[in-house]
């Protein structure tokens, strides 16, 4: 497995887990860092038989959002440069929500600005106790334009309109109830309530975790049609012709 700088990888076969690791800088986001994501996701859509990927953070917090550093290392860049830096980045996340894994973010310490765009486009956000949220962009005179379509996903307008206008901090009770994250572990049980969902996927039918991705992204591309529920058949049909599908449908029939 390749060697990275700002992400530790530990491959366990059907889990990967990918940790972030500056917690010096609270694993801000730098270029450097949305490089190695690029590099990392590339590897996990083309040629990785993972089946889960469990995002987590070394250190103290999740993710501050993007590094102050790299923002005030812009000030002199033309607009067409830091807009090609901030597509990097809108690029990575979008990466990451099209891998073909099945994706569980663990979100301790605090996740701002970039870091809720980690986890929200994620399939499945689970905070631990005591963690702070906020959208901390405005506080910057900025905007969070690059995770917006992600949030806006999870929660709606309605719900991250004021917190992203003022830049509040929020606690994991709150991002519950908004649906920003989808569940707040246990303090006593905390590994183990993510590491249950974690072996529940894993005891899944590999192909068929992979083919519900894509179905996730069928379903959620706008209003039904025609042309979408004849994709969703074809779906079915693939299925089915797979070995693996046959083997359970024998297994089954053989238990009745």
């Amino acid at each position: 497995m390749k060697q990275y700088n700002t992400i530790e990888i530990f491959d366990n076969g059907p889990l990967v887990i990918l940790k972030l690791n500056r917690p010096e800088k609270r694993n801000a986001l730098n270029d450097e860092m949305v490089a190695e994501l690029q590099d990392f996701f590339t590897y996990l859509k083309d040629e990785s038989d993972a089946v889960v990927l469990n995002l987590v953070a070394k250190g103290s917090v999740f993710c501050a959002g993007a590094d102050i550093d790299w923002l005030y290392s812009l000030k002199d860049a033309s607009k067409e440069q830091i807009s090609t830096s901030f597509s990097e980045l809108g690029k990575m996340l979008f990466m990451l929500k099209e891998l073909p894994q099945i994706t569980v973010a663990m979100v301790h310490g605090a996740a701002y600005g970039g870091g809720i765009g980690l986890f929200a486009a994620c399939d499945f956000a689970i905070s631990a106790p005591n963690t702070t949220f906020s959208f901390s962009e405005i506080k910057l005179g900025l905007v969070p334009a690059t995770i917006s379509p992600y949030v806006l996903e999870r929660v709606g307008r309605s719900k991250t309109t004021k917190l992203f206008l003022t830049g509040e901090k929020f606690d994991e009770k709150r991002a519950a109830q908004i649906e920003l994250i989808d569940e707040v572990a246990n303090p006593d049980m905390q590994a183990v309530n993510y590491q249950t969902l974690i072996e529940l996927l894993l005891t899944q039918p590999r192909h068929a975790l992979r083919e519900m991705k894509q179905l996730f992204k069928l379903v959620d591309s706008g209003e039904v049609s025609s042309k979408k529920y004849k994709k969703a058949s074809n779906i079915i049909a693939d299925l089915i012709h797979t070995e693996e599908t046959q083997k359970l449908f024998n297994r089954f029939l053989t238990k009745s």
